[in-house]
């Protein structure tokens, strides 16, 4: 069983290495929300291109 001040060196560990690769995404010029940002749009376009050949797909009479 960890006392209180392991887990926490544990947890301040773990914020330091994510800070670490923050900055390392920023410095890369991408930020965190533009990455999300990118995979909104492209799933967009997805949806797009889905409802595209959903239409060609109805039989026309």
């Amino acid at each position: 069983m960890l006392n209180a001040n392991e887990e926490r060196s544990g947890d301040d560990e773990l914020l330091l290495i994510i800070r670490t690769q923050v900055r390392e995404i920023e410095r890369e010029g991408r930020t965190l929300q533009g990455c999300k940002f990118r995979d909104q749009m492209s799933n967009s376009r997805l949806s797009r291109q889905k409802r595209r050949t959903s239409m060609m797909e109805i039989p026309t009479l």
